[in-house]
């Protein structure tokens, strides 16, 4: 009977012990709701710096692989030019219509580059607006997710230990399964 009553008492305290567990604060919450969402990796968590510099990146390569083109272009030009003017000897007249061929074939590779960098600058500028569309919907879409976890957590009345232990969880693995 002794047994009976001990055990008892012992299951009662227990069942207080885990009953009166701190719950977890709101930061803690948002903590451990903002790791489960970036571990699950359903939203894009890129700062709009990040993705901007991602662009900026990109575009300074192409703008640089045009450069190099362009100035192939020129030089090749220039070869082609000072070849003709060999073959054309003492030809006055075809050493003059050469060098205008040559210097009409250098301004259109030229307005060709000036339009092609053109180009390139407006995608760039509207590739830099839409990183920073995507960054501001990312982050809603972030906000978002962890409110409705940040809910849930609420719901299920997580305790402080379950949330700071969920919050350095290194993946979903461990947030589901060592953090309880």
């Amino acid at each position: 009977m002794k047994q009976l009553v001990l055990l008892g008492l012992l299951i009662s305290g227990g069942v207080f012990v885990i009953a009166c567990a701190p719950q977890a604060t709101d930061a803690e919450l948002n903590g451990m709701c903002e790791n489960l969402v970036k571990l699950r990796g359903e939203v894009d968590v890129r700062t709009v710096e990040e993705r901007t510099a991602k662009v900026e990146e990109d575009f300074a390569k192409r703008l640089k692989l045009h450069k190099e083109q362009q100035a192939a272009a020129v030089k090749g030009a220039e070869a082609d030019m000072q070849s003709k003017l060999k073959e054309a000897g003492d030809d006055e007249e075809a050493k003059e219509r050469i060098t205008k061929e040559g210097a009409e074939r250098s301004g259109a590779l030229a307005k060709e580059g000036a339009d092609l960098e053109a180009k390139i600058a407006a995608d760039k500028t509207a590739a830099l607006g839409e990183a920073k569309e995507k960054a501001a919907a990312s982050q809603q879409a972030f906000a978002d997710a962890v409110a409705e976890c940040v809910k849930g957590a609420k719901a299920e009345g997580t305790s402080q230990a379950v949330a700071q232990c969920r919050g350095k969880a290194e993946s979903t693995d461990a947030y589901w399964n060592q953090c309880r």
